[in-house]
């Protein structure tokens, strides 16, 4: 069997791993899943040695313990019904289904959608829980096309040597698009929606509980990395949080208890182990074999987004191989990206489908199929963009 195959064996056999860890331990599976696919590599125990180094980094710990945080921020704004006072807001559920996840989603944390999930489960009670899942992560990630403070969109434009304000305007029509096809799709069919409600003051304290880590987080970004300016903000957002409304410890233990945040910093720290043994696999194999066509340019990216979860990994790996044997445009850029954000979108190694679907008490398979039919229709609509900006 060529290295071709036994790569893409273990790759499928690992994915199978997931998905049906999903169900149980999901951190377990996905670490579990990385030492199966290591087996491709030239050299397993190099591999999976420097992945661990990798996860275990001091960087992705903090993260890690950012991760942590979301849901005992989000379980505490739930308990202490702050949450529910969003529908006092004075706009529809179907605006409000848009706007809590997108501004949460300017916090570039990976699982983050953990979050909004809350929200989404209070405004949307009558719907099902994959559907609710769904809508979480589909607008958690309208920052990806339009925030250009993302990370993703910031290391894009320098991985391609675009000014950024060029990017995220070339971008700009593919958030327009994403929106409206997540409207379209999921809340323009749901029913009993309210689509206006009474303005009430009380509305604006969860809505600053929410906007606080973000206004944090870009403060303090001026004085310290990225993902520790996450963990305090996080972490002064839920101190603040306690005091304001009176939380005592038992509280604060039981959402803990009830959230399992302890799960949420291993799934990190799995998924880093993952990401980092996929990069070194394919590398080292895959897109060495592949053809250099663009046709298979874009569909590896794809692969890439939804083998790993990570766009940015996908992102990291193509440009520079594409740019070897084809230049680059910010057309073919914005293909790229479109192509690696579907298969990340929908991919069982996505952190903030695998933190919903937790939260959901529901699997990530069954929201990812509530998501596969909008995310190629997507998908297909920017790549027709794309074609026309071409000409």
């Amino acid at each position: 069997m060529s290295d071709l195959m036994i790569a893409i064996v273990l790759l499928i056999l690992s994915l199978a791993i997931m998905i049906i860890a999903s169900r149980r331990i999901i951190w377990l599976g996905i670490f579990i899943a990385g030492l199966i696919v290591s087996i491709a590599s030239a050299n397993p125990i190099h591999t999976i040695s420097h992945a661990l180094i990798v996860a275990l980094s001091p960087i992705n710990i903090i993260l890690a313990l950012a991760v942590a945080l979301i849901p005992l921020l989000g379980g505490l704004l739930n308990d202490t019904g702050l949450l529910n006072d969003l529908r006092y807001l004075g706009i529809s559920q179907r605006k409000l289904s848009i706007i809590g996840p997108a501004v949460m989603g300017l916090l570039p944390i990976p699982g983050g959608a953990i979050l909004s999930a809350p929200l989404i489960d209070a405004i949307l009670p009558e719907e099902n829980l994959n559907k609710k899942g769904a809508i979480n992560v589909w607008f958690r990630h309208v920052a990806l096309f339009l925030y250009p403070l993302n990370p993703t969109i910031i290391i894009t434009a320098s991985l391609v040597n675009a000014d950024l304000q060029t990017l995220v305007i070339m971008l700009f029509p593919c958030a327009v698009i994403y929106i409206l096809i997540g409207y379209l799709y999921y809340l323009l069919r749901s029913r009993n929606l309210h689509e206006s409600n009474e303005f009430s003051t009380r509305s604006l304290y969860p809505l600053i509980f929410i906007i606080l880590p973000v206004i944090l987080i870009i403060v303090l970004w001026n004085y310290m990395s990225q993902y520790l300016a996450m963990l305090l903000a996080i972490s002064i957002t839920i101190i603040i949080l306690v005091i304001f409304a009176s939380v005592t410890i038992d509280t604060i233990i039981n959402v803990c208890r009830r959230m399992r945040i302890w799960d949420f910093a291993l799934l990190m720290i799995a998924i880093f182990f993952y990401a980092e043994v996929i990069k070194m696999v394919m590398r080292g194999t895959i897109l060495t074999i592949f053809p250099h066509d663009i046709v298979s340019v874009i569909f590896i990216s794809m692969a890439l987004g939804f083998i790993t979860g990570r766009i940015l990994l996908s992102l990291i790996i193509v440009i520079p191989f594409f740019a070897t044997y084809f230049g680059l445009s910010l057309v073919n850029v914005i293909i790229i990206y479109a192509a690696a954000f579907v298969g990340y979108l929908i991919s069982p190694m996505h952190p903030c489908l695998i933190t919903t679907a937790k939260y959901f008490n529901t699997t990530p398979e069954g929201i990812m199929r509530e998501m596969i039919a909008p995310a190629y229709m997507m998908f297909t609509l920017i790549l027709i963009f794309a074609l026309l900006l071409a000409k």
